[in-house]
């Protein structure tokens, strides 16, 4: 599964991000003091509190540099009690300074709580962020008070304001770190769906990753991937409210994701307490009995492909543009490799099959029959196949030529796959010679199932192009069955035609079971 955490502030086991705002912020301390120390005139101040104020600046700056230095060396549960003893300091130290400062320079106080919020905001959890700017503030109070400050309304507003910008861009750095985080979050979620994507050649694998990167970058109470089939969509992952739903098939006209797939345009509706304005389209609930009320749904396009991904929820407005942007890129990724899934499909299903009926070809039916027998022999089971060849079927070419011929195997391989199981198997064995297996099956049943297909071939109608009727083919067959009769899968077949000839000596037409009793 991918898994996300929402990253923390960095902690003092790591002080590449600390370190260096620790000594600006002590730099920009020295500097003030200077400007204050020297005056606006070249004259210097000798007063009490600009003495205080420079002690404290220049003890400050010491200890921004020291403390920086033992944060970065030392562990990271001394560097957690020693953050605390740092957030005191800083924060009674701002509130000192924005008392002693004069106010011709009162602009100082204020570029020093940006500066040291910022270095707090990068370094630091909220929790000593919001502890600097109360204990700053109290000492701020506590000092206006004392000497009797606060006389107007803009005095309260002097006072509040400090506070107020650390507060506010702290929290703008803290926001816009997190807004970076997240993107970044996503964009390693796309190059790491991206990279298992390319590697992957199954559509079940697809789907995987595909559910496993929409759970760990979205919020959705419903996500699907449907594809066209027709004037339907198979849905092959649908997951609605903690349950997920398989083989799901709908309509295509008429319906939200039929739009985006018919006009290839991402459709985002982060409000559907109304309907929406589109011409023919109306919601359908499918799979829990809710109304989503949130719904966007992003096309899928290639030259194997045609479909969508649609997240919905329940709750209005809970989609962004930046979930919209995400689930395009995840789209792109995804429809590349449902296409490879596809072709790979398609050039396997190529390399088992006969070209012209679509059944398993010769080679390909012998290593399912081999699997089949295995099975049996695991599980202690029977098995029964029939090996069946069309009467007569040098007629059909000398009399009709050679396509109406194929067309007689093409009707013959339609007719016995009605007759068979999922789980059964048919071949073409050879020219007009086909072969079926048929798991759990002994020789009476497999003789019912041969029945059935020359009832149906005897009452078919066969007419050329020239609309003329001709003979629906017979077929003889012969059965055999494992283990009873025999162990051993080319055994096995060898049996099977040898009573395949006797049907066709007895007259064609015909099945042989050769039941003795």
């Amino acid at each position: 599964m991918l898994e996300t955490q929402e990253k923390q502030a960095p902690q003092y086991s790591n002080q590449k991000t600390l370190m260096p705002s620790v000594i600006f912020a002590s730099l920009l301390f020295g500097i003030a003091l200077l400007w204050v120390t020297i005056g606006n005139q070249g004259e210097v101040f000798f007063e009490e509190k600009t003495l205080l104020l420079f002690i404290l600046g220049l003890t400050g700056s010491l200890y921004g540099i020291t403390a920086a230095f033992f944060f970065y060396k030392n562990d990271e549960k001394l560097s957690h009690h020693a953050g605390w003893i740092h957030t005191l300091i800083v924060g009674i130290s701002l509130g000192l300074i924005a008392s002693l400062f004069p106010q011709e320079l009162i602009f100082i106080v204020y570029l020093l709580y940006i500066v040291n919020m910022m270095g707090f905001a990068f370094a630091f959890s909220r929790t000593k962020i919001y502890a600097v700017i109360i204990l700053a503030l109290i000492v701020h109070v506590h000092d206006y008070y004392t000497d009797g400050k606060i006389h107007s309304a803009l005095d309260w507003l002097q006072l509040i304001s400090f506070p107020l910008l650390a507060y506010i861009v702290s929290e703008t750095i803290i926001r816009l770190q997190k807004t970076i985080e997240k993107h970044i979050a996503r964009l390693n979620i796309i190059n790491s769906i991206s990279r298992k994507l390319a590697s992957s050649l199954e559509e079940d694998d697809v789907h995987t990753w595909l559910k496993e990167a929409i759970q760990a970058s979205l919020v959705a109470d419903t996500y699907y991937v449907a594809l066209a089939n027709g004037d339907y969509v198979d849905l092959g992952l649908f997951y609605d409210d903690g349950e997920y739903f398989h083989a799901v098939q709908v309509p295509i006209e008429g319906t939200l994701g039929g739009w985006v797939i018919r006009n290839q345009k991402t459709l985002f509706l982060n409000d559907l307490r109304k309907e929406p304005e589109l011409e023919g389209v109306k919601r359908r609930i499918i799979g829990q009995n809710k109304t989503s009320l949130s719904w966007v749904g992003v096309p899928m396009r290639t030259e194997y492909i045609n479909g969508m991904i649609g997240l919905a929820s329940y709750t209005p407005r809970v989609f962004t543009q930046d979930d919209v942007e995400l689930l395009e890129g995840l789209a792109q990724q995804a429809a590349l490799a449902l296409s490879n899934a596809r072709q790979h499909k398609l050039a396997t299903l190529q390399a088992r099959t006969d070209s012209l009926t679509g059944v398993y070809n010769h080679g390909y039916f012998l290593e399912e029959l081999t699997q089949q027998v295995k099975k049996a022999n695991e599980e202690g089971t029977l098995l029964s196949i029939i090996m069946l060849d069309v009467d007569y079927f040098k007629t059909y070419n000398d009399t009709y030529g050679h396509l109406v011929g194929d067309e007689v195997l093409k009707l013959l391989g339609k007719t016995i796959q009605r007759f068979i199981k999922d789980t059964d198997a048919i071949g073409r064995w050879g020219g007009e010679e086909f072969v079926i297996s048929l798991p759990n099956t002994n020789r009476r049943k497999a003789g019912e199932v041969a029945s059935r297909i020359q009832d149906t071939l005897q009452k078919m109608r066969i007419s050329v192009l020239d609309q003329r009727d001709i003979p629906a083919p017979t077929v003889s067959q012969g059965i055999a069955e494992y283990p009873a009769e025999a162990d051993e899968v080319f055994k096995l077949v060898d049996l099977a035609d040898q009573r395949l000839y006797v049907a066709k000596e007895r007259g064609r037409n015909q099945i042989e079971l050769n039941f003795t009793e």
